[in-house]
């Protein structure tokens, strides 16, 4: 019996959501876990619908395992499964609601959050395994996220407070300690229609009755978060003052400031004790920056961890689920990579990729007692796939496919390619070809740039990056006839010691390697140099955009989804939100100061320059009145003023956008159609006109 199945037969709050919006000719059909015949061509509906199966969590003993599963088209619910019965247990968040974030704290429970209609968190649940159905509330309508789990305190977690959304004059910027065993309150949408004023106050009353202690921020800056000790106890936090991020220890009662500069060092996780962490340390010429342990009272860096021989460490730490040592780095070299520190591991892994040739095999997680491992399987054609695996009884068990309705053999191989910048640089790219492309039938080409995060964090262990793997993107636009490149550029993680501006974002440079990566695919003669898209997301669509304006002989059209157009109206937007959080100030530093670079900040802006696109141009957006919105708008008043071709999708209604499927649907129905227009074959030369008789 599938996982779906039995979600459809247990769930006693099932609701199913309309499946409005998806073009008639699609009709997805979200009870099929089957691949299509191998006749039929894939439905869009299968490369973007939800995994089935997702987030696995094993519990302290190994003997249940948490995860996210997807019910019809795309609501994400909690499943429990006992390993030793094969019984499943699960729970539903009701109407437009998802669960996410799980963690146990207990064998027996668990902690979770529910998120409304993709986007509002309705706050931190608990539930125990014997009684799903009978979740509780720990903080409603309280911007939190956990901080730790003590491991000798563990039905007591500690979450940071970042916006109490209720005005109810619980303080943000502090890490709190919550009582786990106390089940009072309800739980109650306050979105509905209906609701009571006195609803509200007892969901303000339940809040403060589960919060046992507090600990305030140092107080001197914006709060920028927190970081657990490796035994799950408060240790840091952190702090942005006029864009400065600095590091606060907790000594006793009080925050005492680190002398740590968070502008030379980036801190990654917790070390091996109270007061130690893991940073990726200064800048060394010509060479990568080592990963090292550093003593936060002392500023000292101590002991090495890892140095690779031509990447910084862009990934994370795998850590001992008994003794919570790291004991593993995860990071992206060209492919996939992972380094142990510890023998039993390595000799794992060996075992494992034995196991299972041709594929990357992750382990994701174990029980205390180092018998029962969580592990994942994928390759660049094959979505993840989860077992549990025995070590006491050499036995390995299937737990789930993500994705069963992909089925591996029709996906195409993705091909690791270095190219070389104008500067000299070597850096990687992906490349994935269609089915029977070749140098006598090459394919169109379609460039997809991703999002450049101008967000930082002070703890960062995770960096932009584009992975070898599957990518949904990648394998739809192959299975429509399009050969597809990724390039990974400056300011992509594993880069940064080689650029010596990397703390900022240069969109204009990221955009001419690109090019030059671009050119250099074109030039081996596999894909069609006449027939080549740009498609950039986020604010990797203005990358695009710029690209095409700058680039016109490279590009024939270009597609913009959800992108940043003008970065002066942009950051102007955003300064209204200065004193919520630390983003306008590190944003300013990273792109720009409309007071001091407003020639950068047009350079990077494609509406200011619209007049230098000559090629086609698709613009996708949310319907919902975000900052995107309007700068979407501003992008096609710029391209309709100046007579530019273009076609502009609006996404979403009162559901939001891209964040249901349906819509994501309806985006690349809108992308596949805009494509076959403006990527079709040249016109043939007509035949020469017989001779005269």
């Amino acid at each position: 019996m599938s996982i779906r199945t039995i979600v459809f037969r247990n769930c006693a709050f099932l609701l199913l959501a309309a499946a409005g919006g998806v073009a008639a000719a699609e009709a997805p059909d979200w009870d099929r876990v089957t691949p299509v015949p191998a006749g039929e061509p894939i439905p869009i509906s299968d490369f973007f619908r939800p995994a089935l199966f997702s987030d696995p969590q094993l519990s302290p003993s190994g003997t249940r395992i948490a995860a996210l599963i997807t019910v019809r088209e795309d609501r994400r619910q909690m499943m429990i499964y006992e390993l030793a019965s094969r019984k499943i247990g699960t729970l539903d968040a009701r109407y437009d609601n998802d669960i996410f974030r799980i963690h146990w704290l207990t064998d027996d429970r668990v902690i979770f959050g529910i998120g409304l209609r993709k986007r509002y968190g309705m706050g931190m649940f608990a539930a125990d395994v014997g009684g799903l159905l009978n979740c509780y509330p720990l903080l409603q309508y309280v911007g939190s996220s956990l901080v730790g789990i003590p491991l000798n305190d563990r039905l007591h977690p500690l979450l940071s407070i970042a916006q109490d959304t209720l005005n109810s004059g619980m303080r943000g910027g502090q890490v709190v300690r919550i009582d786990s065993d106390l089940r009072f309150g309800p739980i109650v949408n306050l979105f509905k229609a209906g609701t009571r004023y006195n609803d509200l106050k007892d969901v303000e009353a339940a809040n403060q009755r589960h919060i046992l202690s507090g600990v305030a921020n140092p107080g001197k800056g914006m709060d920028a978060g927190y970081l657990a000790d490796r035994e799950g106890r408060l240790d840091f936090a952190f702090t942005c003052e006029a864009g400065d991020f600095a590091m606060h220890e907790l000594v006793g009662d009080s925050w005492k400031r680190c002398p740590v500069d968070l502008g030379a060092v980036d801190v990654l996780a917790s070390g091996r004790a109270h007061g130690e962490v893991v940073v990726l340390g200064p800048r060394a010429e010509g060479r990568p920056r080592a990963v090292a342990f550093l003593n936060a009272a002392t500023g000292e860096l101590g002991d090495v961890l890892l140095q690779d021989k031509a990447y910084d460490f862009a990934g994370y730490f795998y850590r001992d689920a008994g003794t919570r040592n790291i004991v593993g780095a995860v990071y992206d070299r060209g492919g996939p990579h992972v380094v142990w520190f510890n023998e039993s591991y390595r000799a794992l892994q060996k075992a494992l990729n034995a196991r299972f040739p041709g594929l990357v095999v992750r382990i994701l997680g174990s029980d205390e007692a180092g018998r029962i491992f969580l592990v994942m399987t994928f390759s660049d054609r094959q979505p993840a796939m989860y077992y549990s695996a025995d070590m006491a009884a050499g036995a390995l068990g299937p737990i789930k496919a993500s994705q069963p309705w992909i089925d591996p053999a029709r996906m195409q191989p993705m091909s690791i390619m270095r190219y070389k910048t104008r500067d000299g640089r070597s850096l990687d790219a992906y490349v994935t070809l269609p089915r029977g492309a070749s140098k006598t039938n090459p394919p169109p080409l379609v460039v997809l740039v991703d999002h450049v995060s101008l967000e930082d964090s002070a703890v960062d262990n995770t960096r932009d990056r584009v992975s070898w793997g599957y990518d949904a993107r990648v394998q739809f636009l192959a299975s429509r006839g399009y050969a597809v490149l990724q390039a990974n550029h400056r300011g992509s993680g594993g880069y940064e010691w080689m650029f010596p501006e990397a703390k900022q974002v240069e969109l204009l440079k990221m955009g001419e390697d690109v090019g030059d990566a671009t050119r250099e695919l074109v030039a081996g003669g596999f894909v069609d140099g006449r027939r080549v898209a740009v498609m950039g997301f986020g604010t990797g669509a203005s990358l695009a955009l710029n690209e095409a304006a700058n680039e016109p002989d490279t590009f024939r059209c270009a597609l913009a989804v959800q992108g940043v157009y003008d970065f002066d109206s942009w950051l102007k937007e955003e300064k209204h939100y200065q004193f919520d959080d630390y983003f306008y100030s590190r944003a300013l530093r990273r792109i720009g100061d409309p007071q001091k670079d407003q020639a950068r900040l047009t350079a990077i802006s494609p509406a200011r320059h619209a007049d230098r696109l000559r090629c086609a141009v698709f613009i996708a957006y949310e319907k919902v009145g975000t900052i995107n919105l309007m700068q979407s708008k501003e992008m096609v008043a710029a391209l309709e003023h100046q007579s530019v071709p273009h076609t502009a999708l609006a996404l979403g209604d009162e559901r939001f956008g891209l964040a249901h499927v349906e819509h994501r649907i309806e985006l690349y129905e809108g992308v596949e159609a805009f494509l076959r227009a403006n990527l079709a074959p040249p016109a043939a030369a007509s035949p020469a006109p017989p001779p005269a008789r």
